[in-house]
């Protein structure tokens, strides 16, 4: 996944992240497992100590803007799916919420 990750481009990195942490929110809360996974992504991006601080919050507070999955570009879209799943399974329990968004996510990106 981390090849993956570094093809993006720095919006689409940023997009990914805002992404991610807005999923993570699903449940109504970040769990601790789901801030490290976050933050071992973070951590293997170049990216600048603003955008490290934009996430940060992000997983302190929901983006004030979801991304929509008509925002995912298609060529990336299955890269937002696993990295969406992987942050699902993360904390070893799956919410009802968390499993019903997941479900629409993919139903929208891959059908």
């Amino acid at each position: 996944m981390l090849d993956h990750l570094k093809k993006l481009s720095r919006d689409q990195r940023m997009l990914l992240l805002r992404f991610v942490c807005g999923f993570a929110w699903v449940d109504g809360e970040v769990q601790d497992e789901e801030r490290r996974f976050v933050r071992r992504i973070v951590g293997k991006l170049d990216l600048s100590p603003d955008e490290v601080k934009d996430v940060e919050a992000w997983m302190l507070m929901p983006p004030d803007d979801p991304v929509r999955a008509s925002e995912i570009p298609a060529e990336h879209a299955r890269l937002f799916l696993e990295t969406a799943r992987a942050l699902v399974f993360i904390d070893g329990t799956v919410t009802p919420d968390e499993q019903a968004s997941f479900d629409e996510l993919r139903k929208s990106l891959i059908g």
